[in-house]
């Protein structure tokens, strides 16, 4: 059981290596098709050398966060110690990064068990997308590639994708997490069975001009522009009103909105 367990996690963890090495799409088509090898192999945002305890601005917190949490993961301890912090090794620097209000929500052995199953975690982005409903606190898109391990009697490890939206605000120590959950990415929709690009960009800019008051119906016709890292920006009329809507391609293939303004 061991050594099936060992070859098991080689293979996986030479999937990874390997994956390094694969082309990348330079310019995603539209709308997206069937996931390649190549979404699989994204290249992940490397780390600095240091990064600061206290964080100038929302994406600088959000990527301090994950790349804190992965060193920590993978057993690397290169990021500088948060000043005040208590808590001893390498997951309490990541957990500077959550503001008090979510450490209150969230105790550090809690935090220590959420991620205690995660053997490698790379971060793939880390995008702004507006301000959480209501709050005038950040938000900020993230894509992870991940390798878990199982429960007892599982698979023992797992390569998976994962995304989500998490709120942050200014503290008295830089700005800090408050906020945010990732979601599993599904591999197993087919591309008829996922929505185009355009339809989710006429679908956000409804939804803007329902919250505004606009009057008339989007138009038909959505511009699309691909952007470089998996983006695309998408142009539709609202009446008199012209909205703009940041999209952006999951590793799986799917399409979902970052933004919207206008």
């Amino acid at each position: 059981m061991f050594w099936r367990k060992l070859l098991g996690a080689g293979g996986v963890l030479a999937l990874i290596a390997g994956a390094s090495w694969l082309p990348v799409r330079a310019v995603h088509l539209l709308p997206a098709s069937a996931p390649p090898v190549a979404g699989l192999a994204r290249a992940a945002l490397a780390p600095p050398e240091s990064w600061p305890a206290a964080a100038s601005d929302p994406v600088q917190a959000v990527r301090a966060f994950f790349w804190s949490l992965g060193a920590a993961v993978a057993g690397q301890y290169g990021a500088p110690a948060q000043p005040g912090s208590t808590a001893a090794g390498p997951f309490a620097r990541a957990y500077a990064y959550l503001s008090p209000a979510w450490q209150d929500r969230q105790s550090f052995a809690e935090f220590l068990r959420h991620w205690g199953g995660v053997r490698h975690l790379d971060l793939l982005a880390a995008l702004p997308a507006g301000n959480a409903a209501g709050q005038s606190a950040a938000r900020i898109f993230v894509e992870v590639r991940q390798l878990s391990a199982g429960a007892e009697g599982a698979v023992p490890l797992c390569l998976c994708f994962a995304y989500g939206f998490f709120s942050v605000g200014p503290s008295q120590h830089g700005y800090r997490l408050d906020g945010g959950r990732l979601t599993p990415e599904d591999f197993g929709t087919s591309p008829a069975q996922r929505r185009p690009p355009a339809d989710l960009a006429a679908a956000a800019a409804k939804a803007m001009a329902a919250d505004r008051g606009w009057s008339g119906q989007p138009s038909a016709s959505v511009r699309l522009t691909p952007q470089p890292h998996h983006q695309a920006s998408a142009a539709v009329d609202v009446g008199d009103h012209r909205v703009t809507v940041q999209l952006y391609e999951l590793a799986s293939g799917t399409w979902i909105v970052l933004r919207s303004s206008g």
